[in-house]
């Protein structure tokens, strides 16, 4: 039987509608959620999977580290290994005007939490030798880092469940999924 009311419904099964009902499943709620194809199929699925803090609008660390935090804790909590690798993030100036920007940031995001290392001229060359001579300051983030897309790795993808021929639009059609 499908259920036809939930404490939440959630529209959208890319990473952030997923990991909502996850969570709100995590904590008792009953959720219903809707993808018009398969979880992760769009934007979520065929990203980067960069994990990164710096960069991001001051006002959105707070919720840019707790997502960081959540990174490192995703094995124990899907049982799965989304292979987030820490490998750090390096933004770059190649003028003196943008290393000032790379500056008043790390000094700007110092009380959020985010703890950037600026890096100049010959250390810059002696640790990151492959980049351009141009860089003039480089601004590294030592824990962020990127992570597998979990709608790329096949043993996570959900299976697409049986087409019905009658009934399109109601909650038995292709694309409704409930989170458990």
């Amino acid at each position: 039987m499908i259920p036809r009311q939930a404490d939440a419904i959630i529209v959208g099964g890319g990473i952030m509608g997923a990991a909502t009902a996850f969570f709100l499943r995590q904590h008792g709620m009953s959720v219903i959620l809707l993808e018009r194809d398969l979880l992760g199929q769009a934007a979520s699925g065929v990203n980067f999977g960069n994990v990164r803090r710096q960069g991001r609008f001051l006002p959105q660390l707070p919720l840019a580290n707790r997502s960081r935090e959540i990174w490192g804790q995703l094995p124990e909590l899907l049982g799965e290994d989304v292979e987030f690798l820490p490998s750090g993030h390096l933004r770059l100036a190649f003028r003196e005007a943008d290393a000032a920007q790379l500056e008043a940031y790390a000094r700007d995001a110092r009380p959020y939490g985010l703890e950037l290392e600026l890096i100049s001229h010959n250390a810059l060359r002696e640790r990151f030798p492959f980049l351009s001579p141009e860089v003039v300051m480089a601004s590294y983030s030592p824990v962020d880092g990127h992570g597998q897309s979990a709608a790329r790795r096949p043993g996570l993808r959900p299976r697409r469940p049986p087409r019905r021929r009658h009934g399109a639009g109601e909650h038995g059609s292709p694309g409704h999924r409930q989170a458990r």
